[in-house]
Order: C-alpha cells, then structure tokens, then sequence
C-alpha cells in the first residue's frame, strides 16, 4: 500500500554523460598490468533528480570500481553551487574494467587526469542536465526474483574459503525496478531505478590488454533505455561477498576459462530480461512523498597492535613485497600501525549518512562492499517497506563483512585486515545496521 502525496508536488529530471577514458588507461580491480586496449561500451554517470518543491535529492550512478569520498564530497559542493541541491547518493556500479579513481597500495595509484579531465565534468553535468529537466511525476515499483547473482565464497573441503561460487551462501535475488513517468502522459518516461547486488568483474580478467566495459550492468540498463527512452539507474547493492553468475569455470578437461567480454554479455543478457520482466509488472503509478535525512555513522576501532608486532611484520614483508601486490598491501598496513602508534588514538570510523525516501522506498548508502547478510538484516527490521542498500556508495572503504564471516577467513576478510592501521570490531556490522535503523525510524516519525 503507498501512501499518495497531498500536500507537495512531486518531480522527477534525469541526465546521462559519457566518462569513458582513453585507450592506453590503466584499469582498476586486478593486478596494475591492465591497460584499456578498445572501447567495447562508453562508461557513464546517470542521474535522477527528485523534489518535492522544498527538499531534492540527487540518485547518481557511475560504471567504474569506486569513487572516495573526497570526490563525492567534491561533486556535491560543486552540484550544489549550480543547482542548489545538496543531498546525494553518489554510487558505483564496481566494474573491474574503468579507470582507478582510488589509490590501493600494490594495486596502483589514482588516475588523476582521468577525474579532473573526465569523470568530474561528466558528473556534474548528468546530475545538472537532471535538474534543469525536472517535470510533474508519478512512480511505480516492480519486482522479481533474478538468477543474476550468486554467492562466491566457496568453502573448500578443510574449511577454508576461497573465490569461487557457492551456491549454498546467502544470496539475495530480488531486483527491484522503479519508474518515473510523467504524471500528464504516463507513456512518457522520466528515467528507471534497478537495484540488485552482485560484482562488476564478468568481464575483468588477469591479461594485460582489456576492454573499457560497464561489464554486465551496462547491458541490462541498455535494454530498458531502449524500452524507455529514458536514462536508467543501476544503484548496486550487497555485493562483498556476491559474484554475477556465469558460466562454468572449468571445461570436462579442467582447463580453467577466464572471464571474458562474451561472458559479461551472457550475465548482462539475463540481468536484461529480469528488469525488463520487473518493468513490466508494474501496472500501477501513484504521487510519493519525498523526505531526506542525514546524520553520522561511528563504527567503533579495535585498538592497535604493538608497535614491536607492527615491525616485526614489517621486515618480515619486506622482500616479499616487491614482486606481490598482496604483500605490498599487508607491508602498507603495519606501515601505517607504526605512523599511527605516536599519534592520538583513533576510536572509530566516522562519516555523514544521507538518506532519501521516495514514498515506501528508501535509499541506504553504505560506503564499503556490504555482505548481503547486512543488507538483508537491515531489511528485515527497517519499517519502510523497500529497504534498498548499496554498495562503494559516498566513498568506499573496502569490505565490510558480517560477523559470522570473520572466522572463515578468505580474500575478503584478509582484505578488510589489512586495509588500514586501526581495523573495525567483529560488531561493526550490527553498528552499521542499528545506527541506519535510527535514522530510518527518525525519518520515518518527521
């Protein structure tokens, strides 16, 4: 049951720009040897504006790996200074074949030319080309149950855990679709929302010429543009621990195939027919209210380890470092326990939460690689009836496992060890739930 909105109005703008970089751009996601060889689709950023007349909000989606939050604080200074709107969800689709807008140790440095000549220009001018074509609007919602993910943290037979499938993990298969027409001609459309969790690497691979692609999502989006007319938005969800689902990696022989553009076509071609399914289903449009609301996250510290452990290790790391990405990243990380150990100690994490409810959905940004447990908790005991989290949003901050997923171990949690000196708590998954209940709850009662 949505509830009509009565007493404001309600618009709806959107805006699409090409941010694609040159050939010869290093690639981000895998080892620093991948250089862009062609162009098989242009990168975008697409935006949809909403307003209710007094308080707008900007939904923007960009197909590259992850943007800092520095950069997302950036595009909202500059967003707000042309077009007054100040509140953004600012997501990125993470797909393993664009340009680094981040600098990872052992993975490579941010490509700064690309963001000041590039991705910065076309940003802004999405979200302003949506600002300045906001209309009247009204809003539907489908739903259905995809086949598009699957969970990739295969456990093998000693218990350990590596990347693969695991058709047994959790896994949440709801895409949601939503739409905006024009509340005159409901045949017109304004611009499309999906949401849906899984990661953008059907395409990446460990060779050295790689193709510039938005990988799977790009061809899903496509086909309801094409329905359409009208920009979509794909706002990705859970996906630290959510592959897309392709086909085999192994022949009968055992040779192991590598993922390739074809393979990311197959993904992005039953994404495709999911959305277009869900858009169909929507046989009903109504007149939402629009609410914002932000507050601060604080998930709290483990204190450091010792200085002498954070040498020892160091040293140890030293030879092995230069020829390993991964051990460049671990030496990187006792580094910064020593830089850390003669300052102040740090208690937490803390960053600005922005919140935006359109009628019975809300928009949770998270700025790490959620598990899908947390999301789907975080559904589960929200009182808005669409919860929808996502992923590398207003900034990125690696993985973000839930607790019970520590213990096993594996790439992710390894990687969200060794990201910085201070490491999150076990419990910083139910913080981050709890704390975003509140501020859900608190929308909700304004």
């Amino acid at each position: 049951m949505h509830t009509e909105n009565t007493r404001k109005r309600f618009l709806v703008g959107s805006g699409k720009a090409i941010i694609t970089p040159k050939l010869g751009t290093r690639l981000c996601g895998y080892p620093t040897n991948r250089f862009a060889a062609s162009i098989h689709d242009d990168l975008t950023a697409t935006a949809i504006v909403v307003s209710d007349g007094a308080v707008s909000a900007a939904l923007v989606t960009v197909t590259v790996c992850s943007v800092p939050a520095p950069i997302c604080q950036r595009i909202t200074k500059l967003v707000e200074e042309k077009t007054g709107i100040k509140h953004l969800i600012f997501s990125a689709t993470h797909t393993h074949s664009g340009p680094p807008l981040n600098s990872v140790p052992g993975w490579g440095e941010a490509d700064s030319s690309y963001i000041e000549e590039i991705f910065l220009p076309g940003v802004v001018k999405a979200i302003c080309d949506a600002a300045e074509t906001m209309e009247e609007a009204r809003m539907g919602i489908g739903q259905i149950e995809t086949r598009t993910g699957i969970n990739r943290r295969a456990i093998r037979e000693n218990g350990t855990v590596s990347l693969g499938r695991n058709p047994h993990g959790p896994y949440d298969p709801r895409m949601r679709v939503i739409s905006f027409v024009s509340a005159v001609d409901e045949k017109k459309a304004l611009g499309t929302i999906i949401h849906f969790g899984a990661h953008g690497t059907a395409a990446g691979g460990p060779y050295p010429e790689s193709p510039v692609t938005r990988d799977w999502s790009g061809v899903m989006t496509d086909r309801i543009e094409w329905m359409t007319d009208a920009p979509c938005v794909f706002l990705n969800g859970a996906i630290g621990d959510v592959a897309p689902r392709d086909f085999s990696r192994r022949k009968k022989s055992g040779e192991r195939i590598l993922n390739t553009i074809e393979q990311a076509m197959e993904v992005g071609g039953m994404a495709a027919v999911d959305a277009a399914e869900a858009y169909n289903r929507i046989t009903s449009y109504f007149t939402p209210c629009v609410a914002v609301n932000t507050g601060d996250i604080h998930l709290t510290y483990e204190p450091l380890p010792s200085v002498e452990e954070a040498k020892t290790n160091y040293e140890k790391l030293a030879q092995a470092a230069l020829n390993s990405p991964m051990k460049t990243y671990e030496r990187n990380r006792w580094q910064k326990v020593i830089e850390a150990a003669g300052k102040e100690p740090e208690t937490g994490l803390s960053y600005r939460q922005t919140l935006v409810k359109i009628g019975p959905v809300v928009f949770v940004p998270h700025p790490f690689e959620i598990f899908t447990m947390i999301s789907l908790r975080l559904d589960e005991f929200s009182p808005v009836e669409y919860t929808l989290s996502m992923s590398n949003a207003n900034g990125t901050n690696g993985y973000l496992p839930n607790k019970e997923e520590i213990a096993r171990g594996g790439y992710e949690i390894w990687s969200s060890r060794y990201r910085g000196a201070y490491l999150l708590t076990e419990d910083a998954d139910t913080e981050l739930i709890n704390q975003n209940l509140a501020l859900i709850r608190e929308m909700e009662e304004q």
